[in-house]
């Protein structure tokens, strides 16, 4: 009888084990998947300040009225008709206040 005891032991230390083994790899599994998580944030968020930088050169040509591609000249025209557009309302809610 305490034979029996002994094996139910030995399985549940056993299962117990590969828990904890089970838990570590899992864990190691997640702390890389972070790590590779924030490198890929880090990179995203460094190719869009480029892109910010690429717009900002286009914009202060497109301001200083110097030459400029044409598809730039259509996004800095949009943004010059979105701008007199925000203006308008900013002024309107000002006149609202």
């Amino acid at each position: 009888m305490i034979g029996k005891f002994v094996k139910i032991g030995e399985k549940l230390v056993d299962k117990a084990d590969a828990g904890i083994r089970d838990g570590i790899s899992a864990g190691y599994g997640m702390a890389q998947n972070s790590k590779l998580n924030k490198q890929i944030v880090e990179l995203k968020d460094e190719i869009t300040g480029l892109k910010v930088q690429i717009g900002d050169y286009y914009w202060k040509k497109h301001t200083n009225s110097e030459a400029i591609d044409e598809v730039s000249m259509h996004f800095c025209k949009r943004i010059d008709e979105l701008t007199s557009e925000l203006e308008t309302l900013m002024e309107k809610a000002h006149k609202s206040e």
